[in-house]
């Protein structure tokens, strides 16, 4: 129709010329050409390739005539460029009359914007009617398809049109979509059509069939056929960082050839995306079609891993330090040396296997801690600030039970102990520093190598096969039985320290054995669930029963006869205690080098009592004794800095327990009584500034009613976790303090004493709190007592209404029990919630006893939900909990600094320790 006017028009492929760059020569022809007449489809309103080219029209303010043949509306982004034109619609028929309406468009543009007025040329030559007819017959065959589903519709033209004169006009055909084949000739007699898309012409513009079907077309008068090409295009993600072979380009029907991606430096490969999929660098594709195709590389990052192996030349580490891929995984493995043993990761690592995975997210430092394998005998000595009382947990006035009879740790065994594997030598999961670590996750089997607990009030320990009491008169190493222990327990509840403290619990407790079963059986009621729980497992020895029976108990230390690692052979009061070796001792070491080796390692463990702190350190400086403990920060410093000494190790912690100023809460008349009162005694104290200045930064403000050790840490919030105002209690605010009392009875303050005895903790804390609380008009005086007055005085809560008690609480681990600050425990030195009325402590300790032996996560989730509300209530002023130091030798192995593995088994870690003594004797001692 455009042609038979004298309209010039450009066609792709026709006028591509063989070999020619197919993107450059449609460029090329764009840039000539005067009108553009985009033909909008269902297919040319989404084509990427149309829009791209409407777009190149647009920018270069080509007139643009849209031509719709399909009533589809167009992509959001055809109609950006195409909203402001005049729209031709032709998807009615007939056809021919939508034909002449475009050729009058094209022509009285190209008259009125050029000045260009087209010749006609014959009809005979460009015979047009038939040409609109073809045309139509496709479209309408083109609905026949889409109804029916199917992908063909067949189309009669002629042959090609010859040129006429005038500039040269331009038309474009667009590939959109996919078909198996492509085959195409100017006008075949047979021809199908499938897609009809845009065309673009300079002095005039003709539509014609833009897809084509897998059939050949055929000419009737001998015409031959051509080959179909395929736009291929290559896309590198991101740019820059690869190359692919071959590029971008035309590509004939059937070829079939290798991608080849090629990264560039400091990039890799990674996968092909489009109409290839796959991840190696070589990948086959056949172009049968147009192809879109991604190849995705990746830049590679470095993290450098630093690994180091403790000590040098203890082992060695698969990988060593060096620049490895961000992403990577790596696997090391620890190999020890001769006569060494792996011990365990530490750093960005954790675990005791020999293996472990990192993952080089980051830069990473990981050491393979190694130890020697460890060596039988030698002699361990270690100090004590105070003799040993009593051997026997029951008789004898020990009101402490287990904590107040020391050998019992090293002689005796319990039913449960810490768990060694769970702390330093293992996965470290406790340190072990401090007595009142009592968590139920943390033990291990001991004379009972599993228990279970069935319901509430009731666990049952089966009782290990194949201990042995002591070769000791007058039981002589005969096998230990499900009785002995049951009787142990009976004679442990009805008195001594548990009849004393835990009446009710001894009142109602039920003890059975099974010695077939080999089990015990203990049931309380729920209600002494808690207490029991606390101290029957892990708290309490296992006596023999011979020798209770002979001798009455274990007043006598030769009379001292158990199932544990070391026997009492020698006792001096406020001198030495001996243990030597049990070579029948049943257990052997859980973990590390010496994994399954018999303990303990030790000829002989010596306790030496030294109570002045400046004999035991200079007995610590000569290596006459090889560990002291529990040492405060000013006590430590001068040995821990002190350059002859650089080769000691050590190890800080916070000690269990808090010493605070506790009040008669429960008295009217006491101004202690008024939440107020006591809140702005607390903030009068500057308690930052004591733990800068004082304790030189060391140690923890927020101390009650737990210490923050690492056991406790979830069952506590942080400073940072509590209310503003909360938090502030703990700050000073001496102008708020003073509003706080001006809204009492006391507005201008009021006298007070504290009680306490005279050691410089006590006397140098509470003499700066005596300066701080004049401040707001409080005159605290200090009640100085002897310790045995003050411990009668503690234990029995024994002060006034103006009083104030400097004590200290139960410890972390009978957080469980809440018995700082609920019943008439004599560590609730406040008297908080004695009748079990305050509906927020009791509601949170009617939660916790649900989990009590089964959960100690949902306990301390609990407890530390109940403490906003009691820290705001201002109970009790904590003072500061600085760290303290425990302090060794290095020829002490397999040795952590830890104190008691279990519930107060203080020392009970030396069954795991040995000496090397060729490093004693090498560094001189």
């Amino acid at each position: 129709m455009l042609e038979s006017r004298g309209i010039r028009c450009w066609i792709a492929p026709r006028d591509i010329l063989p070999g020619a760059d197919w993107v450059e020569s449609i460029v090329d022809a764009l840039e000539e050409s005067r009108i553009f007449v985009v033909v909008l489809s269902a297919d040319s309103n989404n084509s990427p390739q149309v829009i791209r080219e409407v777009g190149r029209a647009a920018s270069r303010d080509i007139p643009i005539i849209p031509l719709r043949i399909d009533n589809a509306p167009p992509s959001k982004s055809m109609d950006f460029y195409i909203s402001s034109h005049q729209w031709l619609d032709a998807y009615t028929p007939p056809l021919e009359k939508h034909l002449q309406q475009l050729a009058d468009t094209v022509q009285t543009l190209l008259t009125q914007r050029y000045g260009i007025r087209p010749q006609p040329v014959s009809v005979e030559e460009s015979r047009p009617e038939e040409l609109a007819g073809k045309i139509s017959e496709a479209v309408v065959q083109r609905e026949e398809r889409e109804a029916k589903a199917a992908a063909k519709v067949k189309a009669v033209s002629e042959e090609k049109p010859p040129r006429t004169g005038g500039r040269l006009t331009r038309l474009f055909w667009f590939w959109t979509g996919r078909a198996e084949g492509r085959k195409y000739s100017w006008l075949p007699k047979t021809l199908t059509v499938v897609v009809v898309l845009g065309v673009l012409v300079a002095a005039g513009v003709i539509f014609l069939p833009g897809l084509w079907s897998d059939k050949e077309s055929t000419d009737g008068d001998g015409g031959g056929s051509e080959t179909a090409t395929y736009q291929l295009e290559v896309i590198v993600d991101p740019p820059g960082g690869g190359s692919v072979s071959p590029e971008s380009g035309s590509y004939d029907d059937g070829d079939s050839f290798t991608l080849t991606a090629t990264p560039s430096e400091n990039y890799r490969f990674d996968q092909w995306s489009g109409d290839v999929e796959g991840t190696e660098q070589d990948i086959e594709i056949t172009i049968d079609s147009d192809k879109n195709v991604t190849a995705h590389f990746t830049e590679i990052i470095y993290c450098q891993l630093t690994v180091t192996v403790d000590p040098p030349g203890g082992g060695s580490v698969s990988h060593e330090s060096g620049s490895y891929n961000k992403g990577d995984s790596i696997i090391l493995t620890a190999t020890p040396s001769e006569n060494y043993g792996f011990e365990y990761w530490s750093g960005d690592a954790e675990g005791t296997g020999r293996s472990t995975v990192i993952s080089m997210d980051s830069d990473k430092t990981v050491t393979a801690h190694f130890a020697s394998e460890p060596m039988y005998g030698g002699k361990h000595v270690v100090a004590r600030t105070t003799d040993i009382t009593y051997f026997d947990e029951v008789v004898g006035g020990n009101y402490g039970g287990h904590v107040y009879a020391p050998a019992n740790t090293l002689t005796k065994n319990e039913l449960l102990q810490g768990d060694w594997t769970k702390g330093p030598a293992g996965t470290g999961e406790s340190d072990f520093m401090n007595g009142g670590d009592n968590r139920m996750d943390l033990k291990t089997g001991c004379l009972a190598d599993s228990w279970e607990i069935p319901e509430l009030g009731t666990i049952i320990f089966h009782i290990r096969q194949g201990v042995r009491w002591q070769y000791k008169e007058p039981v002589n190493g005969r096998l230990l039985t499900a009785s002995d222990v049951r009787q142990s327990l009976e004679r442990a509840v009805s008195e001594g320290y548990f009849a004393y403290f835990y009446a009710s619990m001894c009142a109602t407790i039920e003890i059975t054995s099974d010695n077939a079963a080999r089990t015990v059986t203990v049931s309380v009621p729920v209600s002494e669930w808690v207490n029991m729980i606390t101290l029957i497992p892990d708290y309490t020895s296992i006596v023999c029963p011979e020798v209770v029976e002979e001798y009455g108990g274990e007043t006598e230390w030769e009379n001292v006869v158990g199932t544990g690692p070391f026997i009492l052979t020698d006792f001096v009061s406020n001198s030495q205690a001996t243990f030597t070796r049990n070579p029948n001792y049943w257990e052997t070491d859980p973990i590390g080098p010496g994994m399954g080796n018999r303990l303990p390692y030790l000829d002989e463990c010596q306790y030496v009592i030294v109570p002045d702190s400046s004999v035991r350190e200079a007995a610590f400086r000569s290596a006459d004794i090889d560990v002291l403990v529990s040492m405060p920060y000013n006590d430590a410093q001068p040995i821990i800095t002190d350059s002859k000494m650089s080769d000691i190790e050590y190890k800080e912690y916070l000690p269990d327990g808090v010493n605070a100023m506790f009040f008669r809460t429960d008295m009217p008349e006491s101004p202690f009584s008024i939440k107020e009162v006591r809140q702005a005694m607390m903030l009068a104290i500057d308690q930052p500034l004591i733990r800068g200045s004082y304790w030189q930064g060391s140690g923890e403000i927020l101390t009650w009613p737990l210490t923050p050790t690492k056991e406790y840490q979830a069952a506590m919030p942080t400073l940072e976790e509590l209310p503003d105002d909360v938090a502030a209690l703990y700050g000073c605010d001496v102008e708020a303090a003073q509003a706080l009392l001006a809204t009492t009875p006391y507005p201008d303050g009021f006298d007070c004493s504290v009680i306490c005895w005279q050691t410089p903790a006590m006397i140098d804390i509470l003499s700066i709190y005596q300066e701080m609380l004049a401040d707001i008009g409080i005159n605290m005086s200090l009640d100085i007592v002897d310790q045995a007055t003050y411990n009668s005085r503690a234990r029995s809560r024994n002060y006034d209404a103006y009083e104030i008690m400097y004590a200290t609480d139960s410890g972390n681990g009978t957080y469980m029990k809440m018995i700082d600050f609920r019943g008439t425990s004599s560590y609730n030195v406040s008297r908080i919630n004695e009748d079990y009325s305050v509906p927020e402590i009791e509601e949170a300790y009617g939660e916790m006893i649900g989990y009590v032996g089964l959960d100690e996560a949902a306990m301390m989730a609990v407890n530390k939900e109940l403490m906003p509300w009691l820290l705001e209530q201002a109970y009790c002023i904590p003072s500061v909990v600085p760290e303290y130091y425990t302090l060794w030798w290095p020829w002490v192995k397999n040795y952590y600094g830890t104190y008691a593995v279990g519930y107060y088994n203080y020392w009970g870690s030396a069954k795991y320790r040995w000496l090397d003594l060729d490093l004693k004797e090498a560094m001189g001692h």
